[in-house]
């Protein structure tokens, strides 16, 4: 896994560098990067979260109409 990290990370440095050799705004794209991905774990778990509590509710039904 930590491969295939520093590998998406040399590319996106190298992406970041097409644009632009200012290392503020390089660094500025790599962080923006990083934040949509956390960004998009925690919607991902909160799904789950959504998911879980959607089944809880419906065995609690489930249990109460026994």
């Amino acid at each position: 896994m930590a491969i295939a990290r520093s590998e998406y990370l040399r590319d996106l440095y190298e992406d970041a560098q097409v644009v632009t050799n200012n290392p503020e705004i390089i660094s500025a794209l790599i962080l923006n990067d990083a934040l949509n991905g956390c960004r998009k774990a925690l919607l991902d778990i909160a799904e789950t979260n959504r998911l879980i509590a959607n089944e809880l509710g419906a065995i609690a039904d489930a249990a109460s109409q026994t």
